[in-house]
């Protein structure tokens, strides 16, 4: 209306915030939403994070794919680890080019 989106108007006691008229004595309901919102949020990221981090985010589904491919090109790490002590040779070359 004629006001602005958020006032404190400390002379009358009254608190406009988007349409919502707050007085002094409602603060203890705003307190606990705004606990209850911070809880929620944390429960939530912990929750939709772990599953979006750990088995749906495409860094690691693209990083299990390479995994796969360069154990299936290069070997386990026992066998990557003993080819790089190798000296240099057709094979070793045409496995990392892979």
């Amino acid at each position: 209306g004629q006001r602005q989106a958020v006032l404190f108007d400390l002379g009358v006691r009254r608190f406009y915030i988007f349409g919502l008229v707050l007085y002094p004595q409602d603060f203890i309901y705003l307190t606990g939403i705004l606990v209850i919102s911070a809880l929620s949020l944390f429960l939530f990221t912990a929750v939709a994070g772990r599953l979006w981090c750990g088995y749906t985010c495409p860094q690691t589904v693209y990083t299990e794919i390479f995994l796969w491919i360069e154990k299936k090109v290069e070997g386990d790490r026992s066998m990557r680890m003993r080819r790089d002590g190798q000296p240099l040779s057709l094979d070793k070359v045409g496995r990392k080019s892979a």
